[in-house]
């Protein structure tokens, strides 16, 4: 096992219609499956789960990105590249802040397939639409 009591923050990368697809199909969220690993790992971890792909997704009340000692991203069936779908654009908004608030470089990155596009995403898109959304409100 490792470290006991850390903090863990699992970015889920499907939005909730897929979830409930996946459900609905006997399946788990990866989101699930990536807090029970994590837990199995360290059994005294806490970890929390954001969706930003949701316009209703927040971080837990009070809780700052930079005080979480990993942060795990999940697959999804989005794409980086689709530049005009605002679950995208929070999702890339998202992993920039974590970025910058936990002063990450991309190598440190770790994540499920999708995961690696996010870094790169603004270079991806055919043209530069990301947004630098006000994370002030959602994920700071």
């Amino acid at each position: 096992m490792i470290g006991e009591n850390l903090k863990f923050l699992v970015v889920e990368g499907y939005g909730k219609a897929s979830r409930d697809e996946l459900v609905a199909g006997g399946m788990s969220p990866a989101s699930d499956l990536y807090r029970q690993m994590l837990l199995s790992l360290a059994p005294n971890s806490t970890v929390d789960i954001v969706t930003p792909a949701d316009a209703d997704a927040r971080l837990p009340s009070g809780v700052e990105l930079k005080s979480y000692d990993g942060v795990a991203m999940t697959g999804s069936n989005l794409s980086v590249t689709d530049s005009d779908n605002p679950a995208v654009l929070s999702q890339i908004s998202l992993q920039q802040e974590v970025f910058r608030q936990r002063g990450c470089r991309v190598s440190e990155v770790a994540g499920h397939c999708r995961s690696g596009q996010l870094p790169q995403a603004e270079r991806l898109m055919s043209t530069p639409k990301v947004v630098k959304w006000d994370l002030g409100a959602r994920f700071v």
